[in-house]
């Protein structure tokens, strides 16, 4: 078994801008329109002789974190979280090195080498703490072996010891729903402290509720008392890729390949007042993201992937609007929602894998596809934002990705900080400072100021 691992190492940085230069620079795909929108120049291979993969990025001031796997012998991976400064450079004061590796101890993943991993698909940080959820997985092969996991890091980068587990790892819990697979995509804190983790549950929504101190709330269930979560479907792919608090207490949440919503009332039980019985569904688009308006509506973001009378394949990005009631807003648009074509054609298999906004209410949507991978911003209205596009087309961001990227999309891999500088991780499978033969780094972060 490893044990928690931080170990000094060199960040490689293709081609950054010193500091007195612009942001953006001479780099990948500078914006149109007089650099309102650029990309910083180049983009980073981080933890070099880890091979890692980032699937969220979460805001902490004007750092960021990112969270996903990594391993430094090719073996079993571990939960990777690490921290970078806004110059993409590792903020050393945090876990002595900038980022740590945690071999999750469950009784399963030992011993199994590659087989075994332990990955983070979402994090949240309350300014002092980091929450991180995700999945300790025996083999992988959904559904087999595969645990809950949430852990808490204290503000030096170590893990709390106090937060509750049933894991031999000290400040990690974890739990296993009898054999039923879930997954843990997306958090949230609520005022008293509690922490929401949600997922999906044999494609159903799944959404559990931990005290502060990391023990189950088993006063938050579909069935009251059970301690099991809230579980709730309507054979529409649910996931939850984001989650809502209302100011009452009620949680909505949002995801999946029908754009799917549910709310439940503070106890964990099915709101049936919201939608049609407590759910909502926008047929025809997947979901990836979810805000609540002040005004008590929700707006949500999906992607709709298109085919032309000549076969040429595009993709849509989808905007709803739902009333605070949960039902569609058809002042907003046809059946409550606007939907742009994206320009350029051969976009098969492209997807939206993550969503964000910036101050002025506008969104930035991280888009990729077989080779091309790029950020687009659309005006807080849903209109396609033409400074966010070169020569009429879509501005790479310089991240090679697998050609294949799978059915669901785990994690966020989007974040902003001040100065509307947007965050990407993702996975990328080319190798780009070796330390051996044998060692290959897969975790990019890149920016981009709007």
């Amino acid at each position: 078994m490893r044990s928690i691992a931080a170990a000094v190492t060199m960040v490689v940085v293709l081609g950054c801008p010193a500091p007195s230069e612009p942001d953006g620079g001479t780099g990948t795909g500078g914006g149109a329109g007089g650099g309102s929108a650029a990309y910083d120049s180049g983009f980073v291979s981080v933890l070099p002789g880890v091979e890692a993969q980032g699937y969220a990025v979460v805001p902490s001031g004007a750092n960021v974190f990112v969270v996903g796997n990594g391993t430094t012998d090719g073996g079993a991976a571990s939960l990777l979280v690490a921290r970078f400064k806004p110059d993409r450079s590792l903020d050393t004061t945090w876990a002595g090195a900038g980022y740590t590796l945690v071999d999750v101890a469950d009784g399963m993943s030992v011993g199994i080498g590659s087989l075994a991993h332990d990955t983070a698909y979402a994090a949240l940080s309350d300014g002092t703490s980091l929450f991180v959820c995700g999945v300790a997985q025996a083999l992988q092969v959904p559904g087999l072996g595969s645990r809950v996991l949430l852990a808490k890091f204290l503000a030096d980068g170590s893990l709390d010891t106090s937060f509750g587990n049933t894991g031999a790892t000290t400040g990690v819990r974890l739990d296993a729903f009898g054999t039923t697979q879930a997954q843990c995509t997306a958090l949230a804190l609520q005022p008293d402290g509690k922490i929401l983790i949600g997922g999906d549950v044999q494609s159903n929504f799944f959404v559990t509720r931990y005290l502060a101190n990391g023990t189950a709330d088993v006063s938050f269930s579909k069935t009251p008392g059970s301690g099991f979560g809230a579980v709730w479907g309507t054979s529409r792919e649910e996931t939850t890729k984001a989650m809502v608090l209302d100011p009452d207490g009620k949680i909505v949440v949002f995801g999946g390949a029908s754009m799917s919503a549910a709310r439940l009332l503070p106890d964990g039980q099915l709101d049936v007042s919201f939608g049609s019985s407590g759910f909502f569904s926008s047929a025809g688009a997947s979901g990836v993201a979810l805000w609540r308006e002040a005004d008590g509506s929700y707006l949500a973001l999906g992607y709709a992937p298109l085919t032309t009378d000549a076969g040429d394949k595009q993709l849509a990005a989808r905007l709803l609007k739902l009333s605070a009631s949960g039902v569609a807003d058809v002042t907003f648009g046809p059946q409550g929602y606007r939907q742009v074509t994206l320009p350029g054609t051969n976009l098969g298999l492209s997807t939206v894998r993550g969503a964000t906004r910036l101050a002025d209410g506008s969104f930035v949507l991280y888009v990729t596809g077989l080779g091309r991978t790029y950020l687009v911003r659309f005006t807080a209205d849903f209109a396609l934002d033409p400074s966010s596009l070169s020569d009429g087309g879509l501005v790479s961001t310089g991240v090679e990705l697998p050609l294949f990227q799978p059915a669901f999309q785990q994690g966020s891999h989007l974040a902003v900080t001040e100065g509307n500088r947007v965050w990407l991780t993702d996975i990328n499978l080319v190798t780009i400072e070796p330390v051996t033969p044998t060692k290959k780094n897969f975790f990019d972060l890149i920016n981009r100021t709007f």
